[in-house]
């Protein structure tokens, strides 16, 4: 039997909150290293906490919370430069990466007490440096 959405649309992890700390742009730097390979291996893992809130009825009835999550691949024909030779490269247009979506859907056992905290693992998408965890808030 499927577990029926919390929220009928996923939570995109970089567009749907209203606010981050460190700003977004530190954030989105510290998460694309892990894609482009230049994570050195003494920096500590870090914590991304995402707070996400929910009314008293869906506490209660519990389900699937999607995420989605940006992946990204390096570019096959430069290899993550942006270029080949002198000249940009014309399959990413010099960016050297691709970027798409993946969905983690976080199963939320009922009823989900206010102040829960949930772990969630991103490593099987090649997130290292970071352990995303999830804080709920239930409205009163």
């Amino acid at each position: 039997m499927p577990v029926a959405p919390v929220f009928v649309r996923p939570f995109d992890l970089f567009e749907s909150f209203e606010a981050f700390r460190p700003s977004r742009e530190i954030i989105w730097d510290h998460w694309t290293r892990n894609f482009t390979h230049r994570v050195p291996k003494s920096q500590p893992k870090r914590d991304l906490n995402v707070e996400v809130a929910l009314s008293r009825q869906e506490a209660m009835h519990g389900g699937r919370l999607g995420l989605q999550i940006p992946v990204g691949k390096l570019c096959s024909r430069c290899d993550g430069s942006g270029s080949t030779g002198y000249f940009t490269c014309d399959l990413c247009q010099g960016h050297g990466m691709f970027w798409e979506t993946a969905q983690v859907d976080v199963l939320l056992s009922p009823p989900v007490p206010d102040g829960m905290v949930i772990p969630v693992s991103l490593k099987h998408l090649g997130i290292e440096n970071l352990n995303l965890r999830l804080h709920v808030s239930v409205a009163a």
